[in-house]
């Protein structure tokens, strides 16, 4: 793993459909490794069970800046690899960035192009929505829970109590 901070033009670009992003690329988003859950209860019952129904897809905006007329004519030619092809369906998309690597992202799909906006400062920018593409494996697991807390030495008392009183119980029946 590259560190920003070490190795900053490593995190300026991204490689996607095998074509370098135009200008400076910054990837965004709030969910890099989400993680699905069934919370399962019962009618009548307190509490629930959590059960693991498998990762989620990452979902991510590439924010490209173009700054010079080359970062331009470079996203004429981008535009060619996010294109939706006529009477065709969008395709899956190699994607390979350091961010994105940390969580095994290695696959994408397009989700949107936003339209060209320009900055105060002359800049352009133009969002990529883009979400994680993964085949299906299967993942449903519950979790292990966690060590019981030592019992309460009133709370064990009371229990050796009814123990007690139901075995006595038991005897009287017979």
């Amino acid at each position: 793993m590259t560190n920003p901070i070490e190795n900053p033009g490593s995190y300026t670009f991204a490689m996607l459909g095998g074509t370098r992003t135009p200008g400076i690329l910054t990837i965004s988003g709030n969910n890099g490794s989400p993680r699905k859950w069934d919370e399962r209860g019962g009618y009548g019952l307190t509490g629930s069970t959590l059960v693991f129904t498998g990762k989620g897809l990452a979902a991510f905006d590439m924010l490209l800046e173009l700054y010079t007329v080359k970062d331009w004519n470079d996203w004429v030619s981008f535009q060619k690899v996010i294109a939706v092809p006529a009477n065709a369906r969008p395709k899956v998309l190699d994607v390979v960035h350091p961010w994105l690597a940390d969580y095994f992202v290695t696959k994408c799909v397009v989700l949107d192009a936003a339209f060209p906006k320009m900055t105060e400062d002359g800049v352009t920018q133009i969002i990529i929505p883009c979400k994680a593409f993964r085949g299906v494996k299967y993942a449903l697991s519950k979790p292990t829970s966690a060590q019981a807390t030592p019992t309460d030495p009133v709370d064990a008392q009371i229990a050796f109590k009814e123990a007690e009183l139901r075995a006595l119980n038991e005897k009287l029946a017979k």
